[in-house]
């Protein structure tokens, strides 16, 4: 096999851009891959970004590389702005150059041969059908997965001793959706908290929890994180980029969000508050763009997914009721469709802070006895704030950064105690409109549109509704059976 050479360079003249001339001075780099950055530059300035495909260059790396150039910003990942460098996610880490054999052939001396031509391109459509294949996929063909069952298999259960579900008396009426109950405008203390009766739950933020109620339905999940601490890391560190990102980007309106004094702004498909028919949250042109880089966001798209997975592993039930309405919906109205393809919430909402805690309140508009999953991270001590209040439950739950919790939200007082003075936080929830699934249910119609007939029918089905909402859940020791009806294992 020929060896590929790489041609030494001279050094820079001193038009060359900064950062070209670093990188030039201090590698082994050849004509092509030179005129490939001079190219990548002009594009960058006309604003088109690296290329049409989105792929960023890559550079070769070369054992004659300059001591001096360590000291260069290309040595270090580079942080966002947004963010200063002395938060513990955005640490940065030793930038490392590519092999060669990372590095496309077209960037060495040596053409790529016939047969090479050929077997990229055949990998290239490969890649690009599995794309398509993923894209594709909707959350309805999700399977547990047995490294997430060897995962959960080891959770801790909190049991709330005297309390059921079936008592809870905040569900509207149908069960669709729950009353509004009044929010605490107030934040509290984690000491005037404990001092009300709430017992402190202290958790991890790693290891699972499961809270059941006295008849072992599960009742909310403390998830956790996904893996390893360090691979769930690297997560964490995009994600607050990503959002820190788009929280400078947005362009937000003088309203005030009723759970807090934070930043906010939801995506997805929503049905309430007068609409005719369930429809895509809307906004500006300029904000529809900044959120589409958020969302399609690998990291944000992991998260999502993580709790989505969690879901359906201590809900099977009721997540495959989800996919069945939520994938009839979306036939039904084919503009409408799911955030992400790894996860059956069908909206979410990004909550910027800097200081994103909740006053306690319920989120009525949800589906009345589904789950939401909420995703915190930030720059905290959860030991002194953060906690998340579950008023009914009776309990104050340390939250930590980087972790995810699935709770009822629409019949659950829930809220946060602020973080400290100095510290950040922010958070990523989503959810499901209680009226999407009362709109299928409908025959994908309003109660104002159904017949006197039907109106009677499922008024003498309301009575009932709260009981089939909850007969959803699942308890803990059928939570395999459950997993299998529901068509979720392998």
């Amino acid at each position: 096999m020929a060896r590929r050479e790489l041609i030494r360079i001279p050094t820079p003249r001193e038009d060359e851009p900064e950062h070209v001339a670093l990188l030039l001075h201090g590698c082994s780099i050849n004509d092509a891959l030179q005129h490939a950055v001079s190219t990548r530059d002009q594009r960058e300035d006309a604003g088109l970004g690296d290329t049409e495909e989105g792929q960023h260059l890559l550079y070769p790396a070369s054992p004659t590389l300059d001591p001096a150039v360590l000291d260069s910003p290309l040595s270090s990942a580079p942080t966002s702005p947004e963010m200063p460098p002395s938060h513990p996610l955005l640490a940065s880490q030793p930038y490392s150059l590519p092999s060669p054999m990372d590095v496309p052939s077209l960037l060495l001396n040596q053409p790529p041969s016939t047969s090479t031509k050929t077997r990229n391109h055949k990998q290239r459509t490969k890649a690009a059908k599995a794309a398509e294949k993923r894209a594709a996929t909707r959350p309805s063909t999700y399977k547990i997965r047995s490294s997430l069952s060897r995962k959960y298999q080891k959770n801790r259960t909190v049991v709330l001793e005297d309390f059921k579900m079936m008592t809870l008396k905040t569900a509207a009426v149908g069960a669709w959706i729950a009353r509004r109950c009044e929010i605490r405008t107030r934040f509290q203390t984690l000491e005037k908290v404990l001092e009300e009766g709430l017992d402190l739950v202290e958790w991890d933020g790693i290891t699972t929890g499961v809270i059941c109620d006295d008849d072992r339905n599960i009742c909310a999940v403390l998830e956790g994180i996904p893996g390893p601490q360090e691979a769930w890391r690297e997560v964490r560190v995009e994600a607050t980029r990503a959002v820190a990102e788009a929280g400078g980007s947005l362009r937000f309106g003088n309203r005030r969000d009723r759970r807090g004094p934070f930043k906010t702004i939801a995506v997805g498909v929503s049905y309430g508050g007068g609409q005719k028919r369930p429809g895509i949250l809307r906004h500006s042109k300029h904000n529809q763009a900044v959120l589409h880089r958020l969302m399609t966001n690998p990291a944000v798209k992991r998260i999502a997914g993580f709790a989505s997975s969690g879901f359906a592993f201590f809900a099977p039930k009721m997540y495959r009721d989800y996919a069945t309405k939520l994938d009839a919906l979306f036939e039904h109205y084919k503009e409408l469709g799911y955030n992400w393809n790894n996860s059956i919430f069908p909206a979410a909402s990004f909550n910027f802070g800097p200081n994103s805690a909740s006053y306690e309140h319920n989120d009525h508009g949800n589906r009345a006895a589904g789950w939401c999953s909420i995703y915190c991270d930030g720059s905290f001590d959860p030991k002194y704030g953060g906690h998340l209040i579950l008023r009914e439950f009776g309990i104050v739950v340390q939250f930590p950064p980087g972790a995810t919790v699935l709770i009822p939200s629409a019949c659950i007082r829930h809220g946060n105690i602020p973080v400290r003075k100095g510290e950040t936080r922010w958070s990523f929830a989503q959810y499901a409109s209680g009226g999407l699934f009362r709109y299928v249910e409908y025959g994908f119609k309003s109660w104002a549109s159904l017949s006197d007939k039907d109106q009677d029918m499922w008024a003498q089905r309301r009575a009932a509704r709260w009981v089939e909402e909850l007969g959803l859940l699942s308890r803990v020791d059928d939570l395999a059976t459950d997993q299998g009806t529901a068509g979720l294992l392998v």
